[in-house]
């Protein structure tokens, strides 16, 4: 744990957003900086403690060894509050007293979206200590609004002068260690990596009649079609070759993932092919778990089912398009 520090490492953004958010912070520092030395944090005196990321699903995933260890060594209330399109996934969190998802309209993917909704729930919550867990300027102000003791976050994407406490940001090592850096800042030991299915509620999870058919299938291959960023993802034809081969192979493949109605008609070629099981825009997040606890091999992107594949110890293929770093997302097994 650190104070504010006068040269600031901003993780990478286009010049003109980093010009905007170092003169923010430029007066930021000097009419409202709230940047203080923090003694040791005894977690029997505090009550509550609010996680916040506005991430998507692989951001999400990667927290829960993290929440996993809060939880073991903190018997205090964790809250945690996400966008609107992870709330599925995080309901099944183990450890999580309370989860509130947010129709965040710079991060949700959805079409219900509204800054007044989002600006109240903020507003209406109350926490000993709210951690800021996504680095995003734009949840930042919001998270600030949550009546608390003490805010802690990075200053790295801009607006570090409202934090009360300042963590090192772990530049070049795997986003896991972000996390860990709030559990070194609470004196809490830095936890083994388990298996997706010890921090996850999957046994409530309940299979449709859409998927009864797997039940039938002993081995098959999921493939998980597309990625939250344009730049991560791979063209629809060359998922439709990959498809094409492995079923020639004898292969069943299932496929899963959400995708926009015009992407989605290219894969109902596949509807007369027994190898392959179209399950696109036909599961929610908990029945894809399921679904791919059971695979013998998944392929996907840089994204949040290929990270929980690989969490799940299911042999996991990753094509990564070049844009995060090497080490930095890598999938954890």
């Amino acid at each position: 744990m650190v104070a504010f520090k006068k040269e600031i490492e901003y993780l990478p953004s286009n010049p003109f957003n980093l010009k905007i958010k170092k003169f923010i912070d430029f007066w930021g520092y000097i009419l409202f900086n709230r940047n203080k030395k923090v003694g040791e944090i005894d977690l029997r005196k505090i009550n509550s403690i609010t996680i916040v990321h506005m991430g998507h699903i692989g951001d999400i995933v990667l927290m829960l060894p993290m929440i996993d260890a809060l939880r073991n060594n903190f018997k205090g209330k964790i809250i945690l509050v996400v966008n609107q399109y992870v709330r599925e996934l995080a309901e099944l969190f183990k450890g999580v007293d309370k989860v509130y998802s947010v129709p965040h309209p710079k991060f949700s993917r959805t079409n219900s979206t509204s800054w007044f909704e989002t600006f109240k729930i903020f507003k209406g919550l109350e926490s000993d200590i709210v951690f800021e867990a996504g680095c995003y300027f734009f949840s930042i102000p919001f998270s600030f609004l949550i009546r608390k003791k003490l805010f802690v976050g990075y200053n790295v994407s801009g607006l570090g002068f409202l934090f009360d406490v300042v963590l090192d940001y772990p530049f070049n090592r795997h986003i896991i260690r972000k996390y860990f850096k709030f559990l070194d800042f609470l004196d809490i030991p830095e936890p083994q990596i388990k298996s997706l299915s010890e921090y996850l509620l999957l046994d409530t999870i309940k299979f449709n009649k859409t998927q009864s058919i797997l039940r039938i299938e002993e081995n098959y291959i999921v493939l998980g079609i597309g990625a939250g960023a344009q730049a991560k993802d791979w063209p629809d034809d060359y998922f439709i070759q990959l498809v094409e081969r492995l079923s020639e192979l004898n292969i069943v493949v299932v496929l899963v993932g959400k995708l926009d109605l015009i992407r989605a008609e290219k894969y109902k070629i596949f509807e007369n092919n027994t190898k392959v099981i179209n399950l696109i825009n036909k599961t929610n997040i908990g029945e894809v778990l399921k679904i791919i606890e059971r695979a013998k091999i998944f392929i996907g992107l840089d994204s949040g089912l290929t990270h929980c594949a690989s969490m799940l110890g299911i042999k996991t293929v990753a094509i990564f398009s070049g844009t995060t770093g090497i080490g930095i997302w890598d999938p954890i097994n």
